[in-house]
C-alpha cells in the first residue's frame, strides 16, 4: 500500500503490514526498511501499566534482519516459522506462542487507515491507524 508519510514530506510511500512477533502487527516502510508503526497485546500484568514503567521489549519497534539467500537456485529456503509449525506435531514441544494468523488492511488518504488481525488466540482485533485510542477487540 502507498501511505503518505509526513517525515519524508508528504510524498507517497509503499507499505507493508506485517506479522512480527507475539499476537503483534506494524507497519513497515518499504524504502527505508523501518518500522513506522507497532501495535501489541499486552499481557494481563501490563495491561494498567504506565507506558514509562514497561519493560523494553513491550516499547521498542520491531527490526528487520536481512536473510541470506542461497546463490545455488536448486538449494531450497525454509522459512524458520514454517518448520516450527512442522515440528509442532511432536507431543514433547510446547504449544506455539500466540501469533497473528491473518491480517488485512487499508491505507489512504483520506484518513480511514485500519489493520485488522485474527490470532491465535482467537480474537479479531482492529487498529486504527489513525487514533490507537479507538482500537478495539472481538472475541
Amino acid at each position: 500500500s502507498l501511505r503518505r508519510d509526513k517525515s519524508s514530506g508528504g510524498e507517497a510511500r509503499p507499505h507493508v503490514f506485517m506479522g512480527c512477533g507475539q499476537n503483534e502487527a506494524s507497519v513497515f516502510d518499504i524504502l527505508q526498511g523501518t518500522c513506522k508503526q507497532c501495535f501489541r497485546v499486552l499481557g494481563s500484568d501490563f495491561c494498567y501499566v504506565d507506558q514509562t514503567a514497561l519493560p523494553p521489549q513491550y516499547v521498542s519497534l520491531p527490526r528487520l534482519h536481512e536473510i541470506p539467500i542461497p546463490s545455488h537456485s536448486q538449494r531450497p529456503v525454509f522459512s524458520g516459522a514454517g518448520a516450527f509449525d512442522c515440528l509442532a506435531y511432536n507431543n514433547r514441544l510446547p504449544p506455539p506462542e500466540p501469533r497473528i494468523m491473518s491480517l488485512i488492511g487499508r491505507v489512504g488518504s483520506n484518513g480511514q487507515n485500519f489493520l485488522l488481525t485474527g490470532g491465535s488466540d482467537c480474537c479479531i482485533r482492529y487498529w486504527n491507524l489513525s487514533s490507537p485510542s479507538k482500537c478495539y477487540t472481538m472475541s
